[in-house]
Parts: structure tokens; sequence; C-alpha cells
């Protein structure tokens, strides 16, 4: 199940309770220091599941590029919390 919670800092966090695949795209419009949004796009039982739908996320996210950034696709195992705002994506992610 998804839940918005925050982290050990206090800042906004998303997680599931199974694995989960997120979604970082970057705002069209922000003020702040944290210009790319996360959001959990699909959960599943296993890992190999949920790297089957991030790789087709992949796929997806690359041909509607939008210019304004590089999006992110990738897998959390269950409960981890992952910033839902975040400053830059980190490479390999």
């Amino acid at each position: 199940m998804k839940t918005e919670t925050t982290n050990r800092k206090q800042l906004p966090a998303i997680t599931s309770d199974q694995w989960h695949v997120v979604h970082a795209q970057r705002r069209k419009a922000y003020t702040d220091r944290r210009p790319y949004e996360r959001t959990i796009v699909s959960e599943h039982a296993n890992r190999k599941l949920a790297e089957a739908s991030a790789s087709a996320l992949r796929g997806e996210v690359a041909a509607q590029a939008s210019g304004l950034g590089r999006d992110a696709v990738f897998v959390r195992k269950p409960n981890y919390k992952t910033l839902k705002y975040a400053k830059k994506i980190a490479p390999g992610q």
C-alpha cells in the first residue's frame, strides 16, 4: 500500500509495503531547490516483477522526453522511504 510519510529529518517522503517503482520527474514550475517530484507508479510482490515494470516505464519515459530535464525510474524495496521532492537525480538510478 502506497503511503505518504516523513523521513528522519521530517521531509516529505513516499513508501510502500511492497517492492515499488518510483518515477522522478522534473516539475515544470518550481520555486524551491528541489525541482524533481517523485511518485510511486506501481507496486509488486517481488523484485523481478518490479524491475520488469521499471524497464517498461523507462521505455515510455524515453519516448516522451519532455526536454525539461532528465527523468529517472528506479525500484525500491519494501518500506524504503524515498524523498518526495529531490534536488537532483543520482546517476545510475
